[in-house]
């Protein structure tokens, strides 16, 4: 006589009674032949994903956000939503989000009476802390390339005249983005000294359009923050990455004054010894050097960076003479005019970076004229 068997609840069933594989078969013959078990398994996990809730400013159709965005064009709209993002990723927009916070305007003025129609105050006028994070952050936005920067520049520029048409017709000098030194330089803009070089642009690899951008930037006055920010960091190791790429405009930008990066020692060597002794590359350490050294007089720091009379590399240069280099004449003298300058008392920077330009600094020497922008 058989028992009946009670099912008590919370309790497995054994399974010895089965034959084994019933289990395994009974799902292989549910599943459709061909088809993987991870395949189920990744098809149940994708039915059981909740899709995430739109607000509803992110349910509005692209024409209405953009039209939304053109009455107040700020970064902060496309940066608080992928999906507001790509509604917004048409060059308009971009062209709209950078006019908004790098066109330069007048501050307000009482009216004066006059003939003669008003001239635009375009001195420069403190710019307030809001707007100088606003475009520091403008800056640092992935699509902010050198390209969509060139075409920006060139609508503030547009946008000015427009502005102050009577006065300005036919007085604005055009821009010239690869040499700005033959240019003057542009204010139309609010970007200056307040306003600091974004990170993306200070370290390597070192393309061209980062180069020009960065040597653009730098003339325009810009600098970096040092205090509050990992950006002098960065732009250490980004001078190691221009010496060790031999890009001679990323250095000579990277060691401007208003960037006051300070070249190491190992900077020198290595420009000397390991990547080829570039005299541009070389020249342009040296006139950092001087300079640094002459800010820590100034702040009553005696310490000095750089020693141009280092004994490797006085020994290299012995082996260059060894092989008939020419350019160990020419190392030879700018070295010993770096070490001359940094005992004098001269503490103008420019005046500094002239003086050794006259010793070894010439483009008979072998340097490349590259102008960097002074206050």
């Amino acid at each position: 006589m058989d028992l009946t068997p009670i099912r008590i609840r919370g309790v497995r069933h054994r399974s010895g009674n089965k034959p084994p594989g019933v289990d395994q078969s009974a799902r292989s013959a549910a599943r459709r032949k061909g088809r993987s078990l991870q395949a189920d398994h990744a098809a149940a996990q994708t039915k059981s994903v909740i899709k995430p809730h739109l607000s509803t400013l992110e349910q509005l159709p692209p024409e209405i956000t953009q039209l939304i965005f053109s009455f107040n064009p700020t970064h902060n709209l496309p940066s608080a939503s992928p999906r507001i993002a790509s509604k917004l990723s048409t060059e308009r927009m971009f062209l709209l989000c950078g006019l908004e916070s790098l066109l330069k305007h007048s501050p307000p003025k009482l009216p004066e009476v006059s003939e003669e129609p008003p001239q635009p105050d375009t001195d420069d006028f403190p710019i307030p802390n809001n707007l100088v994070e606003e475009i520091n952050s403008l800056l640092r936005l992935r699509w902010v390339t050198w390209t969509r920067f060139q075409a920006l520049m060139r609508k503030i520029r547009d946008a000015f005249i427009d502005l102050h048409e009577e006065s300005q017709s036919g007085m604005m000098a055009a821009l010239v983005f690869d040499t700005p030194s033959e240019s003057p330089k542009p204010t139309f803009t609010t970007l200056g000294p307040d306003i600091s070089i974004p990170e993306k642009l200070l370290h390597g690899p070192w393309s061209t359009d980062k180069t020009r951008f960065l040597y653009y930037l730098t003339w325009l006055g810009l600098g970096i923050d040092w205090e509050s920010s990992t950006s002098g960091e960065v732009a250490c190791s980004g001078l190691e990455d221009a010496i060790r790429e031999k890009n001679r405009i990323a250095v000579a930008s990277l060691l401007a004054e208003q960037i006051k990066v300070q070249p190491t020692q190992d900077n020198l060597r290595s420009a000397i010894m390991q990547h080829g002794c570039d005299q541009t590359i070389v020249f342009h350490i040296l006139s950092a050097s001087v300079r640094a050294r002459a800010r820590n007089r100034r702040a009553n720091n005696s310490s000095q960076a750089v020693n141009p009379l280092d004994a490797s590399i006085w020994s290299w240069i012995k082996r260059l003479d060894d092989a008939g280099d020419k350019r160990s004449k020419w190392l030879r003298g700018a070295l010993r005019a770096a070490s001359d300058l940094m005992t004098q008392s001269i503490s103008n920077a420019r005046r500094l970076h002239e003086d050794l330009i006259d010793v070894c600094g010439r483009s008979s020497d072998g340097v490349e004229q590259i102008p960097l922008q002074w206050d």
